[in-house]
Order: structure tokens, then sequence, then C-alpha cells
């Protein structure tokens, strides 16, 4: 029942990326003003938006995963290389020409920033 429940989960997850970045961001993403599309600067179809969240969930996702594990064992080298890869993508984004990460490479995504225009404030 419990794998079951987690499975649930991470489809509501995917589900809710998947659906939000086919339209360009998530809420977070509007608080910071960023925007996820293809390297030409399309929107994300459907397929690309869910293969960007299996690669940062295996990236990203197994990193925190590992993280959980050291602390409960931290002499296992799994656990260490499931934190590796997690660090990698980050890793990668330092070194990345566009500072794009891993997943985002893989997925042929991009994050960008958006300038927004400012709504004019109502007169009092």
């Amino acid at each position: 029942m419990r794998l079951a429940f987690q499975a649930y989960l991470v489809a509501v997850l995917g589900l809710y990326f998947v659906w939000c970045w086919r339209r360009g961001r998530t809420l977070a993403m509007r608080a910071w003003h960023l925007r996820v599309v293809r390297e030409d600067g399309r929107p994300l179809s459907t397929g690309q938006a869910a293969l960007r969240f299996v690669l940062a969930a295996l990236t990203l996702g197994t990193g925190s995963l590992g993280l959980i594990a050291v602390w409960k064992a931290p002499y296992s080298w799994g656990a260490w290389a499931a934190v590796a890869a997690g660090l990698l993508t980050v890793a990668w984004a330092w070194f990345d020409r566009d500072g794009q990460f891993l997943h985002d490479r893989l997925a042929r995504t991009r994050l960008v920033l958006v300038k927004e225009a400012r709504k004019p404030r109502a007169a009092a």
C-alpha cells in the first residue's frame, strides 16, 4: 500500500510539472521570472516536458534520496553514488557555457529570464 501511495505521489507531481512546463512555468518560476522553453525558444511539447521531468527526477531526485540514505547508512556506497548523481547535475550547471542543468541539456530545454512589463498602480 505504501509503494502504491508513493507511486501515486510521483504521478501527481509529474502531471503538475508537465502541465505547468507546457505553459512555460510553475508558480515558483513565475515569482522568479523564469520560463522553460525548447532550445529554439518555443514552448515545450507534452513529451518534452515529461522527458524533462523524468531526467530531473533521475538526477536531482536520486541525489536527494541519496542524501536521506547517507544520513541513515553513512557507509553505503550506493547511497553515496546517488548523492554523486545529484551533485553531477549541479556541477554541470557551473561549467555549462549557458549555466543550464544537465537534465535541461539532455531534454533540449532551457531556463530563460523573463522581463515582464509592470502594470501601473491605480491612483488612490
